[in-house]
Order: structure tokens, then sequence, then C-alpha cells
């Protein structure tokens, strides 16, 4: 049975293993904000909260509930983001088309680089527009 599994990931190659990158990327960037600057064994995380607090500062945006709520949005949209390539892999397992999956999670991580990107300029945070351009 593993062995036909590995049989329909060896047919398509290429997109398992892009599949399974992204799935790992977005797995990474949210499990990244329960950390939120705390070093847990082999784990930094950074504090978003604090990163997000001193953005939305910049301009004029200081009511906690409102980053608080802005930071959770972004967290549930990568779930999604993770939900979707990691459900394309796993219909390439069991060998249906991943495509409905792979391009829904596409659109989703579209959706959140392009928001990335535009928070960056807006906040000028160029580094940061650099690192986000580099995955789009």
């Amino acid at each position: 049975m593993f062995r036909y599994k590995l049989q329909r990931i060896r047919q398509k190659p290429l997109l398992a293993t892009t599949l399974f990158f992204w799935s790992i990327y977005w797995l990474f960037n949210f499990l990244d904000k329960f950390f939120g600057g705390e070093k847990v064994s082999f784990w930094v995380g950074k504090d978003r909260l604090t990163q997000l607090t001193g953005f939305f500062g910049e301009i004029g945006i200081t009511n906690p509930l409102v980053i608080s709520g802005i930071l959770i949005l972004i967290t549930l949209v990568e779930i999604l983001a993770f939900y979707f390539y990691h459900k394309a892999l796993i219909n390439i397992f069991k060998g249906i088309n991943p495509q409905k999956y792979f391009l829904k999670a596409t659109v989703t991580s579209i959706l959140l680089f392009s928001f990335f990107v535009a928070g960056d300029v807006v906040f000028g945070e160029r580094g940061e527009v650099l690192e986000h351009t580099i995955y789009a």
C-alpha cells in the first residue's frame, strides 16, 4: 500500500515537493505566532503583537483589541493556507486531483503576501518588503 502511494508521488514529484514546501512554510509561519518571542527548545518566536503594535502606533491606531484582532485574522488565514496546501498534498497520496485545493492555496498565499507587502510599504519596513517579495 505504501509503495502504491509513493508511486503516485513519483508521477507528480514537482507538485508534491512544492505542496510539501508551502505546507511546511505556512505551518511554521502560523506556529511562530504562538511562541510570541519566547524561546522554546530549538524555536525562538518573534513577538508579532509587539511588532504590529509599533507599526499601527505609527499611523495612530493604538487600540490593542484592533491590533490583536488583525493578528488573529492573519493567523487564521495562514492556517487556511496551510490547510489548502496540506489537503492538496494528501489528495496526491489518495490519487485525487489536487488542483482545486492547490488553486485555493495559491490564491490564499497571493492574498497574504500582497497584504504583507502592502503593510510593509505603508509602515516603511523595506527589509520585510524584500523578504516577502522573495517568497512571492
